[in-house]
């Protein structure tokens, strides 16, 4: 890597020209820019452009993984390499057979393949336009052998050879950032007079592989009803259930294959989910003083009828008080015949849409093409999956006479089944915890005059004088501490694990937006509220408490998710040289309790 960054000469500047993209291969376009999570935006582009960059060489050099020196191009042989062995030593890797077999690797390189796929895959998806430094390759660098190492074995000559490049793209403040990323692969050269030898190495590795890509291709499962993904991610490498059955499986193929270092490893942005085939809106409970409205201040009071009737009407595939749209897709008309034929699958959570995430999600629908996998989607038997995850399978080895061999890196995809019967069932539970969830955290109490508010727990660390009386940025306010620090409402989310965000619902729209402040005053209310441009405070107590089961609900609202809109019965317009005043006789929604 240090080559190739020393040949990129590293540098920082500010872009100031407009972005363009080309008419053909777009994929979705956002409503604003502002609606961006920026530092995610650029993880997952580095991530889709890493998975084609890495299983296009792969699957390039797997071809070469066990050769014969007649496979390897005129000038070099066996000998003449392990006669210049120490021309691949660390600190001195140079010489007239080094530079032959550089040359020879760097000619295998599939450049041209990876770049066509990153601009038609990646590039082409205008989501990523404000990343974008133009409508070229953002590999811009090239790609390179950026090292090769040679072991010297008894019966091989093993090549470890280092492939980078590096993905350059714009931050946040428009300046041109560069990452470095890259793959080793490996070759092992045998003597011509070794074609034995070499048959035997190439049937370990097609029994290895036949049994990874063809055989348990869709055997790999685990049950689990929580919707935080990324966490189950980082919990997949050990979860024995899998590794076991891995190893059993590994060594009852083959028991000369070593899985002391078997390694298990999620793909980033490789993970696809049940979702996408729904969109609830809550905005039946804006219309102030309506039945939603009024039933749902009395339900979270503990009024058992009301609670009663409340969930009734939020529950099932077509709740009263729940508007909610499908995307027109053709997946989505088969999945709404299903429903109204009595199908136990939920609208919201389902294997059509699993599906067509699979189909549509830029890097898990890479790595499944070029793992080579027979891994598929079925509709009868995905029925309860709630997710697939894309792992690197890593770390096999096995010894032939005085020999090892590293066997390559394999793709599984590892699906999480839900634990409830059927998907209906799950979203409706789902619901029904989200609603205790939200009785707990939201905590009423009736004040003087039989204004409801809410009272909202803060972290134990808080310490009331550093919050009242002030004003604080939405961005700053650590909202995120605010959320989870309710312990006894955590206990509610010991099943789904879901995501919790503070959102704003608009007067009229159909996406969650902004709020620009939040004040507390010396009682400790919260007031939050956004400044238009004449220096007005508007959408004040705008802010409710949204529940999405992946967590992500500001960028993805195709999932269950459970809001309600807004807890204000009404808005004023106030001047912001007047808001201490003029906010304490509106009220707030929200108080905040300190325990210290």
């Amino acid at each position: 890597m240090k080559k190739l960054l020393s040949i990129l000469m590293v540098t920082t500047s500010v872009v100031s020209a407009p972005l363009s993209v080309t008419a053909c291969n777009i994929k979705s376009i956002p409503e604003t820019i502002d609606e961006y999570d920026y530092d995610r935006l650029i993880r997952d582009f580095i991530d889709d452009v890493k998975i084609i960059f890495d299983t296009e060489i792969q699957k390039k050099f797997d071809n070469y993984r066990f050769i014969s020196e007649k496979e390897i191009p005129e000038g070099l042989t066996y000998l003449e390499i392990l006669e210049n062995q120490d021309q691949f030593k660390r600190n001195n890797k140079s010489g007239e057979v080094h530079d032959k077999v550089l040359d020879w690797v760097s000619s295998l390189i599939p450049s041209s393949e990876i770049i066509a796929l990153v601009q038609k895959e990646v590039s082409g998806n205008v989501n990523y336009n404000p990343i974008l430094i133009d409508k070229g390759s953002p590999l811009k660098s090239g790609i390179i052998v950026d090292e090769i190492d040679l072991e010297v074995q008894e019966e091989v000559l093993t090549f470890s050879i280092t492939i980078s490049t590096v993905i350059s793209l714009k931050g946040k403040n428009q300046e041109i950032t560069n990452e470095p990323i890259s793959n080793v692969v490996t070759i092992n050269i045998f003597e011509a007079n070794n074609q034995k030898l070499l048959e035997k190495v190439r049937e370990v590795e097609a029994g290895y592989t036949n049994l990874i890509n063809k055989e348990m291709a869709n055997s790999f499962r685990f049950s689990s009803d929580s919707g935080n993904l990324d966490q189950t991610s980082l919990e997949i490498p050990e979860n024995e259930s899998i590794t076991n059955q891995l190893k059993q499986k590994i060594k009852d193929n083959n028991s000369e294959i070593n899985d002391e270092n078997m390694q298990l490893e999620v793909v980033n942005n490789s993970i696809i989910k049940a979702s996408g085939s729904a969109k609830s809106l809550s905005s039946k409970f804006s219309i102030y003083y309506s039945k939603p409205y009024i039933t749902l201040f009395k339900a979270i009071k503990s009024d058992k009828n009301s609670e009663k009737l409340l969930l009734e009407n939020i529950k099932g595939n077509n709740p009263e008080w729940i508007v909610y749209e499908t995307p027109d897709k053709p997946l989505f008309k088969e999945m709404n015949k299903q429903i109204e034929a009595g199908d136990k699958i939920s609208r919201w959570v389902n294997q059509y849409a699993l599906l067509a995430e699979s189909e549509e999600k830029t890097g898990f629908k890479n790595l499944l093409k070029n793992s080579q996998s027979n891994f598929a989607i079925d509709k009868k038997d995905d029925a309860n999956t709630l997710a697939v995850f894309g792992t690197k399978l890593s770390g096999l080895k096995f010894s032939i006479l005085n020999s090892q061999f590293d066997l390559g890196d394999k793709y599984i995809f590892i699906r999480q089944e839900i634990k409830k019967d059927n998907t209906l069932e799950y979203y409706n539970d789902f619901i029904q915890e989200a609603w205790e969830f939200h009785k707990v955290f939201l905590d009423p109490s009736v004040k003087e005059g039989g204004a409801t508010i809410f009272n909202i727990q803060t972290p134990n660390t808080w310490k009331k004088e550093d919050f009242v009386g002030k004003t604080f940025s939405t961005k700053d306010f650590p909202t995120k501490d605010l959320l989870y620090a309710n312990q006894d409402a955590n206990i509610k989310n010991l099943t789904f694990n879901f995501g919790l965000n503070a959102v704003h619902w608009p007067n009229f729209g159909d996406h969650y937006t902004d709020l620009n402040e939040i004040y507390i005053n010396k009682e400790g209310e919260l007031y939050c509220y956004s400044t238009n441009v004449d220096d007005i405070l508007t959408y004040i107590n705008y802010l409710v408490l949204g529940i999405s089961l992946f967590g992500d609900a500001n960028s993805n609202q195709y999932q269950p998710i459970l809001d309600f809109w807004n807890y204000n019965d009404g808005t004023s317009r106030v001047p912001a040289n007047q808001k201490e005043e003029k906010l304490d006789v509106i009220g707030s929604v929200f108080t905040l309790k300190f325990s210290q």
